[in-house]
Parts: structure tokens; sequence; C-alpha cells
């Protein structure tokens, strides 16, 4: 029995030795992806009648309060000072002075506060209280887009500030504010009756001011009133730079005289005694003049002067201006590379029609219409006529529809098949003639090139475009589908435009009638149809003016993402807006 009994003593510390000496893996867990959470206050979250100087917070987890001073926003704006106290997972906040009688106080924390581990950030804390006898409780809320893709926008500042305070967005913190969710929906609470200025923009530095250069921003033209429970205002953001368009430099560059600007030229006027060619380049920043014999310097040095006056426009209507004597050096460099752009893309369909608008990086002096050529392989060569011909004021770029109707090249098969076969019951022994009746007879006209040949353009200093083909390729009529319906609204001046699921494709229909809209030989796919409100008339959707308080034009999308079939009519649409 003893020995039993120690025996089975031994067994139970020879287990648990090997139970203690198990080696196991030590493991950190899952990251820590949660914010600190607010657990408690003095005074009280929501508190009313509350005075005093000192406030206290307690976490649910050791916290950083280094950047407090920098990202705490006092709402109402307050200048009070204050020193900053955290301990472990505390926070004291004393102030010097008292808070204003009887309103209502939001401290938004912004991302000042965040866990010492791994510094998630409470970025929707806010705390509120009241120094009189009530909560301002007031809302506003909406959603916040792109106008031009209509997705809604994520982590976008909308702001609210002092009727007063034209560009506040710019220049100081706002009043109320809140941060647009996923869905793209921001909610600003506890807010007082009154008037205000709204903005959104995207603040990404997290200054609480918004860069025009480099952040998009939209805003509101007339001042919001708060007055209902809840009000609902939602907004556009775009990129719109509103710094104003300055001169970089002005001088003679090698052969020319080059102008170079801060910003995109819009628009251009431009002075002088006698006419002297020029372009913009470099994406309408630099404006480039072109030598002319008379005011170009001589072997001995001498040359005359030309007087010049221009006046350049951004798109925002901001200008600069200059008057200097134009002349150019004697310069043994290389003329500037002939190029153009914009041309269309080849793509898989083709309809009779082609638009163009070509930009070319010098003036163009000749145009040869003989050289722009329809090709059928190698075999058939037809002039393309061009219509609606237009030229802009420096000749450098150039629209023009060209109409290439595929019943013609049917025609020319047919025609070009019977005189092989008329010729070759002349010959009928003749291999010849037997091969190309075969190949004129298997020659697919459903894919054509469309040539620009050479000398088709040439500048003003005699250099000439070099050879562009494009190809295409007809679809049968019964590829493409149909979109129509009626715009059903009280607004005036606008068009509507038809536009792929991914954005690359606009199809545009201005001239409607009674209301009514027509996209007609359109390829298979998804699109949206939207309604531009054009309201100054110009033809083009524009992105308006903060400083002079013009807003964007407005857009307006169809609810439903329409799909098109191949033979297929999508017919009685109706939008109503």
């Amino acid at each position: 029995m003893f020995w039993k009994t120690n025996s089975l003593f031994y067994v139970l510390i020879l287990f648990l030795l090997f139970s203690c000496a198990k080696m196991g893996v030590i493991t950190g867990g899952e990251k820590d992806t949660i914010p600190p959470v607010l657990i408690n206050s003095i005074p009280d979250q929501k508190a009313i009648n509350v005075d005093t100087k000192e406030f206290s917070f307690l976490f649910d987890e050791v916290i950083n309060t280094d950047e407090i001073k920098s990202k705490l926003i006092i709402s109402p704006y307050s200048d009070i000072k204050y020193e900053v106290d955290g301990k472990k997972n505390s926070l004291i906040l004393s102030f010097d002075s008292s808070f204003e009688n009887n309103r209502t106080y939001i401290f938004n924390f912004a991302d000042g506060i965040k866990d010492i581990t791994e510094g998630n950030e409470a970025k929707t804390l806010k705390y509120v209280f009241s120094t009189g006898p009530i909560l301002d409780s007031l809302i506003v809320f909406g959603e916040v887009v792109n106008p031009l893709t209509n997705k809604v926008q994520e982590d976008v500042l909308v702001a609210l500030y002092d009727s007063s305070d034209s560009l506040g967005l710019f220049n100081s913190k706002p009043l109320y504010f809140d941060y647009t969710n996923d869905s793209g929906v921001y909610q600003i609470e506890n807010i007082r009756a009154g008037d205000y200025s709204i903005y959104a923009f995207n603040d990404k530095n997290n200054t609480f001011k918004a860069e025009s250069d480099k952040e998009e921003y939209g805003f509101l033209a007339n001042k919001l009133n708060i007055s209902k429970p809840k009000d609902s205002t939602s907004l556009t953001i775009i990129k719109q730079n509103l710094l104003p368009i300055k001169i970089i430099s002005s001088r003679k560059r090698g052969l020319y005289y080059d102008v170079i600007f801060t910003r995109y030229v819009d628009k251009l006027f431009f002075q002088s005694k006698e006419n002297i060619d020029y372009s913009l380049n470099d994406n309408n920043k630099t404006l480039r003049f072109y030598p002319k014999e008379k005011y170009t310097e001589s072997e001995n040095g001498t040359y005359d002067s030309l007087l010049v006056y221009f006046k350049a426009y951004d798109s925002l209507s901001n200008f600069v201006e200059d008057t200097f004597y134009l002349s150019f050096n004697k310069s043994n460099r290389q003329k500037a590379k002939f190029e153009a752009s914009g041309f269309p893309s080849a793509s898989s369909t083709i309809e009779d029609t082609l638009s163009f608008k070509i930009n070319f990086s010098k003036p163009v002096s000749i145009l040869n219409e003989n050289k722009i050529l329809l090709l059928v392989d190698t075999i058939y060569k037809k002039r393309v006529r061009l219509y609606n011909k237009k030229w802009d004021k420096s000749r450098s770029i150039f629209s023009f529809k060209a109409y290439i109707q595929k019943n013609e090249l049917i025609n020319w098969k047919k025609e070009e098949i019977q005189k092989m076969k008329e010729d070759s019951l002349s010959y009928p022994s003749d291999s010849i003639y037997s091969i190309n009746l075969r190949y004129i007879n298997e020659l697919n006209i459903n894919k054509v090139s469309f040539v620009f040949d050479n000398g088709s353009f040439v500048s003003v200093e005699k250099d000439t475009l070099k050879r562009k083909s494009l190809q295409f390729e007809y679809k049968a009529q019964d590829y493409f589908g149909m979109i129509s319906g009626k715009v059903d609204t009280k607004k005036e001046n606008y068009y509507v435009e038809l536009v792929s699921k991914d954005f690359d494709n606009i199809y545009k229909n201005r001239s409607l009638e009674n209301h009514f809209f027509s996209f007609k030989n359109i390829p298979p796919g998804s699109y949206y149809i939207r309604t531009i409100i054009d309201t100054n008339k110009n033809g083009r959707w524009d992105k308006g003016n903060i400083i002079k308080n013009i807003a964007p034009e407005e857009i307006v999308y169809f609810k439903t993402l329409l799909e098109v079939r191949s033979n297929w009519e999508v017919d009685n649409v109706v939008f109503n807006f």
C-alpha cells in the first residue's frame, strides 16, 4: 500500500514537472484598431448651467495627449487660453477664464487624442456642454459628392462659419464641423439658430484650412439659414486653384520669345500693330511668339522691335496683363518639333461622322485637305470632305467633322467586282484577274483607315506634320442601341449628356425639342444620363468662382444606371428633377 501511495505521489510530481516545463509560444494577439473611448467626464457630457474652468475626462485606455493644443477646436470659436494635463488614461483641461454665458459649447478633439500603443485616433470624439439652461440642438446634415462622377466623398470636412466670413475655409477655423463617413454623409449637431456659410473640403493635412491649389473644396453661394430642428444640405467638391495667375518669366529662348505663366491660360487677348504668330503650349502655360525676319537680330546687330500687349485669364477670370517690345535672337538652335494631339482614339466602332479637335504645338499656315484620306487596305483611296471647320485665333486648334459613309464603300466594292468580272471575260486564262477578283471579293470594307498624310498640315516654320493613321472598324447597324426620353423640369438652359459607366465616353445632346432627348448609335454598355444646368448659356459646365460667390453649375444624374443592348431601344425615359 505504501508503495502504491508513493508511486502515485511520484507520478503526480512528474506530471506537474513536465507540465510546468512545457514550452509555449508567446503571441501578441490581434492588432489593436479600436480608438480610446470616453467613459466619464466632469462636468457630465451634455451638462447644462456649467460654471467651471476645469474639465476632466477619463478614458478606457492610456492615451497620448501631445497634440491636444494644436488639434482641439472649441465651437463657437473661443480664444480662451488653457493648460493640458494628461496622465495615463485621464485628461484635464484648465482654462484661464470662464466661458460666455448662455452658450452651448462643443469640444471637438478631431484626431488629437490617440491610444499610446497603436496611435488609434478618437477622431469623432465631441464633448458638449452649456453655460445656460438649454443645449443648442439644431442639426444640419447631407452628403458630399464629386459632381463629375457623382461618387460620394469619404472623410471630407464639412464646416460652418459665421455668415460674414466669406472665405473662412481658407483663413480661419470653423465654428462647427463634421467629417463625412464612408457613405459621404455628414451630420453637424448642437448648432445655434442663425445664418452661416457652409463649406466642404478635403483637409488632407488636418489644418482645418483649405489649400485651393492642392485640395478639393465646395461651397454654397447662398448663406445657410439654420432654424429647423434638422435640415438637409448637400455639397459638391472639386479642385479649383485660387492662386492668382502670374508671369514667371518673359524672355527670348532660342529662336522664340516665351512668356511663361504660373497657371493654365483659359482666355487670351493679344494686340500688336501687325500680325505675328503665337501659340499656347505646355498645357496652356507658355505663350510662345514665333520669329519674324523684321524683328530678328541681323548680322550687324540691328533689328526692329514690336510693341505687344496681352491679357491672359485663368478659369476663374483672374487675369494678368503685360506690355513689352518683342524681338528675336539670331540662333543656331533647332526648331521645336511640330506635333499634334487630340485625335479621336481608334476604337472598335465607327459611325459615318467623326468629330475632331486637334491641338498643334505651332500655328498652322497651310492645310492640305487633299492629303486627308480614307483607305481600305491599299486599294481604295478617297479624299475625305471636312465640314464645320473652325480655327482658333492663333491657328493652333482646328475643329472639324468628317463624313465617312459606308454606303460609298459598299458601292465602290460592287463596281470594282463588276469591272474585274468584265475584264476577266477578255482574259479567261489569266490567273492574275482571278486572284485580283478573289481579293476584292474578300476585302473587308468594315475596316478602314483615316489618314492624315505627310504635308496635310504645314506650320508657320514650314515644317510638316508626320503621317498619322487611325484605324477603325464599322459595326453592323444592329450592333448599336439607342436611348431616348424626356426631361421633366422647370429649369431653363440645360443640355443632356450620356456618359459611359467608366466616364471614358460622353455623348452630348444640346438641341432638345420640347424637352425630348435621343442618343442614337450607342455601343452596348452601361450608361448614366445627366443634365447640365447651363446657367450662363456657354455650352459647357462651369466650376463656379468662390471669390465672386458664383456656385458651380448644377449637374443632375438620373437615378438609374441604364443598360444599352445591341439592336435595342431604351425609350420613354422620364428624367424628373
